[in-house]
């Protein structure tokens, strides 16, 4: 006997209730790595700039920084590589893409990639939309959950809004094309994907145990 009084019915459903699901945005940089976080009706956006730092030091301090943000996440979403992407840029992000998807898969979180044209086109409603719009479209849209001052940071928090809208936890009301471009597939065969396979790959997340 604990001479605690017994639970009540409402107590029980209470504590059977799904916590809130943690999910993250990054928006991988070299420079200025955006990172974003929406739980529980809440938002935060911020930034990581790596200065002068270059080579493997600048990598660590991205990655601790990657260690944090994703810890008690249930799931991240990272922004892809720019088409327009080209040359030692091109390897440079590719390389940190791949070093933040093993440290999120080391940490067992797991995270999906969206490319920056279905990102713009989820903010603004036009996948070729440049930075600038899409940082307006964002701070609008956002401005009742979060405080963005710069372009990473908003792709940080869209990419973050767009796991919630999927996961059925949304901040703020999207237009309804914005979510059904969420489950869009494939609309032929190519060499990566076939006709009707899903374009964002969303990983399978039981709230029952979030």
């Amino acid at each position: 006997m604990t001479g605690l009084p017994p639970l009540s019915d409402l107590e029980l459903r209470d504590l059977r209730e799904p916590s809130p699901l943690a999910i993250g945005g990054m928006d991988q940089s070299l420079t200025s790595f955006g990172f974003a976080r929406v739980c529980g009706g809440q938002a935060k956006a911020w930034r990581v700039e790596t200065g002068k730092l270059r080579g493997d030091e600048r990598l660590e301090v991205l990655l601790e920084h990657v260690r944090d943000a994703a810890m008690g996440l249930d799931v991240v979403i990272v922004e892809g590589l720019a088409q327009k992407a080209a040359g030692s840029s091109l390897l440079d992000l590719a390389g940190l893409l791949a070093l933040v998807g093993h440290e999120l898969w080391k940490m067992r979180v797991p995270y999906v990639v969206v490319s920056p044209y279905r990102r713009a086109a989820y903010i603004t409603g036009k996948a070729s939309s440049p930075k600038d719009q899409c940082l307006a479209a964002a701070i609008k849209r956002f401005a009742p959950v979060a405080d963005l001052t710069g372009n990473d940071e908003a792709d940080a928090m869209t990419l973050a809004h767009m796991g919630a809208d999927h996961y059925g936890c949304p901040l703020v009301k999207m237009p309804a094309d914005r979510i059904e471009g969420l489950h869009a597939v494939h609309p032929k065969n190519t060499v990566r994907a076939r006709k009707g396979d899903p374009i964002i790959n969303w990983p399978q997340i039981s709230r029952e145990t979030a």
